[in-house]
């Protein structure tokens, strides 16, 4: 054992680790529930994430280990954060009820997120880019938090809908949660999913504990809160 960590209660042994070849970001439940702590190896920094007041249910990091999502046992709001500052960038809520977490996927380029639970539901939503947040941090409007978009991201109009935000003493608030922009459901209700995207452009694919795969493709051009359709 090179490094043993401390946590608080993990009975589903939620860890996360980074697979860049440039750096290694270890996240895992920390000493208090709702805590996230992050190993930054090679920079030998540990941060402590306040993400959640109850217990986590799920948690992810993108490739490079810059950004972490997070999901509370309520299942009802993700929460991303810079791993190396600790900063909450951005809050996307995934419905009013409560739901089991079984998922939570970045895309390549972190600019959509996936997040399936044992409803049977996907949800993709839009990630605002570091410039976008950064701007945001320096009290530009709230127009300025909608992804830029790129080569492999969404396009200039795949924006969560109901997207507020407001800067307040230099920290992101949240006085309207941003909700998905395309979302589906899989037949197998209650069953634990896993998602991802997929190497085709605008796709994600759903693994079931049932056996099935599924494919969804979505338009990030089209109009936020869209119903997409397993393919």
């Amino acid at each position: 054992c090179t490094h043993e960590i401390d946590t608080v209660s993990n009975p589903k042994g939620l860890c996360a680790l980074s697979p860049s070849s440039h750096q290694t970001v270890l996240a895992c439940p920390g000493s208090h529930k709702g805590h996230v702590r992050v190993e930054l190896f090679e920079a030998r920094r540990t941060n402590k994430i306040e993400a959640h007041t109850s217990h986590l249910s799920c948690l992810a990091l993108n490739l490079d280990g810059s950004r972490l999502v997070t999901a509370s046992e309520k299942g009802t709001i993700l929460r991303v954060f810079d791993t190396h500052s600790g900063r909450p960038l951005q809050e996307v809520r995934r419905g009013a009820q409560a739901a089991q977490i079984s998922s939570l996927s970045f895309n390549p380029t972190s600019t959509l997120l996936s997040c399936s639970s044992i409803r049977g539901t996907v949800h993709v939503f839009s990630i605002a880019e570091e410039d976008a947040v950064r701007e945001l941090a320096d009290g530009a409007p709230p127009e300025a938090g909608v992804p830029k978009g790129g080569e492999d991201g969404p396009g200039p109009h795949a924006s969560n809908s109901r997207s507020s935000l407001a800067v307040l003493g230099g920290v992101v608030n949240y006085f309207n949660s941003q909700w998905s922009f395309a979302k589906f459901r899989v037949p197998e209700t209650d069953a634990h999913t896993v998602s991802c995207f997929s190497g085709e452009a605008n796709q994600v694919m759903v693994l079931t504990s049932t056996g099935h795969i599924h494919t969804c493709s979505f338009d990030p051009d089209g109009a936020p809160g869209q119903d997409a359709r397993p393919a």
